[in-house]
């Protein structure tokens, strides 16, 4: 009978646990995100990106470096083509850098914020939680 009692309460111990770890509402989700964005002082990331744009796809290898408050450093690179691009952003405007061909050009711009790239991750928290 003790051994019963005890199989009984772990269970029930269990099934508390299970319980309290249940899912996540979209409110819920949302405010949590908001949070780590909040909170992010930096953050790199790499991938790989395919644009389906004519009849060709094309790779690009995406190396993102950000630190806050606005300073960002995107590379580019297309292996068939041998080309790498990096944006860089600063305090000084937004630049894109075209190392291959020693070229640079500089924009007046507030970007990110008008126009962010699906590879930046706060673009990907405003499409989710605007």
């Amino acid at each position: 009978m003790r051994r019963i009692s005890w199989m009984l309460a772990m269970v029930l111990v269990l099934s508390a646990l299970l319980a309290a770890c249940g899912k996540k509402d979209a409110a819920a989700v949302v405010k949590d995100l908001n949070e780590v964005v909040g909170e992010m002082e930096s953050y790199q990331g790499a991938g790989l990106m395919t644009l389906h744009t004519g009849d060709t796809p094309q790779q690009y290898k995406v190396e993102v470096w950000h630190q806050k408050p606005s300073y960002y450093r995107i590379a580019l690179t297309n292996a068939k083509k041998d080309v790498t691009q990096i944006v860089l952003r600063n305090d000084e405007g937004v630049f894109v850098l075209t190392p291959s061909q020693n070229k640079s050009f500089r924009f007046q711009s507030n970007w990110p914020d008008n126009q962010g790239q699906v590879y930046l991750y706060e673009t990907l928290i405003r499409s989710i939680t605007g």
